[in-house]
């Protein structure tokens, strides 16, 4: 199955502050199948948008990086996961599902 693009329009015919944006993202795109709805994809990009910035936001505040890549954190992440849960903001879970994601750690 071949993959689309979220964005609409290809770089060549980006503006130039849109083109000044895809440089200092490197590039990073939301790839989704071509068949998904108009709605969820739109969906997906602007989650993925808001978690970025809440996960920057993060990095600010508390002075994170790349601590989520650790081993060692496995319980401790999963702690944090459902502290989050019961605290009710779904972005904050979906950011701690994401670190267990790329860990490949399940959330029970």
């Amino acid at each position: 199955m071949s993959a689309a693009l979220i964005t609409p329009f290809s770089e060549k015919r980006m503006s130039p502050e849109a083109r000044e944006q895809f440089a200092q993202t490197r590039g990073l795109i939301v790839v989704v199948p071509p068949e998904l709805h108009d709605d969820s994809k739109q969906l997906v990009q602007q989650f993925a948008e808001e978690l970025a910035r809440k996960l920057r936001s993060a990095e600010a505040k508390y002075g994170y990086s790349d601590g989520w890549l650790r081993q060692d954190w496995e319980a401790e992440c999963r702690q944090h996961l459902h502290e989050h849960l019961a605290k009710g903001d779904p972005r904050d879970v979906a950011i701690y599902c994401a670190f267990m994601w790329a860990r490949g750690w399940g959330t029970a």
